[in-house]
């Protein structure tokens, strides 16, 4: 064994303020139809002065002057975002019809500003003699989304309620303040269906959903010695899965929970 350091973090300054307000409009629930209308702003800032050193230690092959490096990045984030939103339910059991049937629609569009300043210094002492040059610059992206839902729910009784939608959904973009890469949304689009019931005098609820899931441009983390931040994955990434939530009052003052 040996006391020597494999890494040594010179500094880390994290500062950050965020702004954000949500309004909504909503009508009664005596209706068969109910809307509800709204919108939200949010406005953040992040600063941040990071570094790490590498003192190369952990391998001490030929490749070790490559191990031995000096990180130091910094810089300014600034993301603006605002968003209206708007959702109608038409309860077909409050009508002529008579028919135990809740219609769901809803619409959302997003937009979405990021842009600051970023600053990368990579060193490799032994191969560079210090710095291997500075990155730095500004930045500026802006997005925009229109996602929605379709949905049904079937009350089959007061204990029983069967359910299905096909939603869309959106993940800006941004970056890893100090690093370069601006990496691009990721959009989701998920089908789900699933029941929902109640058991023993309601001492007893059970939840079980499956979905599937298709989302195009994937944002995951990459670290490596040539490349680390957050990037987007080529194509389509499919999910499926199933969810099976229960909650069980065995006794007054006992209750449990699970979920699968």
């Amino acid at each position: 064994g040996s006391d020597l350091p494999l890494a040594v973090g010179s500094r880390w300054i994290m500062k950050a303020k965020q702004f954000s307000q949500e309004f909504r409009l909503a009508s009664g629930d005596q209706n068969a139809l109910r809307w509800l209308v709204g919108g939200i702003y949010f406005s953040g800032k992040n600063f941040q002065d990071f570094g790490y050193q590498d003192l190369g230690y952990n391998d001490p092959g030929p490749t070790a002057p490559f191990d031995q490096f000096n990180f130091f990045s910094q810089g300014v984030s600034k993301t603006q975002s605002w968003a209206p939103f708007a959702q109608v339910d038409y309860d077909l059991s409050k009508t002529s019809v008579g028919l135990p049937l809740t219609l769901t629609l809803g619409l959302r569009y997003t937009h979405d500003k990021k842009y600051g300043f970023n600053s990368l210094d990579y060193q490799l002492p032994q191969v560079c003699g210090g710095s291997c040059g500075i990155t730095a610059g500004p930045f500026s992206k802006t997005w925009s989304q229109t996602t929605g839902k379709v949905g049904a729910s079937y009350q089959v009784d007061d204990k029983n309620m069967l359910f299905a939608s096909v939603s869309s959904g959106y993940l800006a973009g941004g970056n890893i303040i100090g690093l370069a890469n601006i990496y691009d949304p990721e959009t989701l689009v998920s089908v789900d269906a699933g029941w929902k019931s109640r058991f023993l005098d309601d001492r007893l609820q059970l939840n079980i959903a499956a979905y599937h899931e298709e989302i195009k441009h994937l944002q995951v983390f990459i670290q490596s010695s040539t490349q680390s931040g957050i990037n987007n994955v080529n194509g389509t990434t499919k999910v499926n899965g199933l969810e099976v939530e229960f909650t069980a009052l065995p006794t007054p003052t006992l209750r449990l929970n699970g979920t699968l």
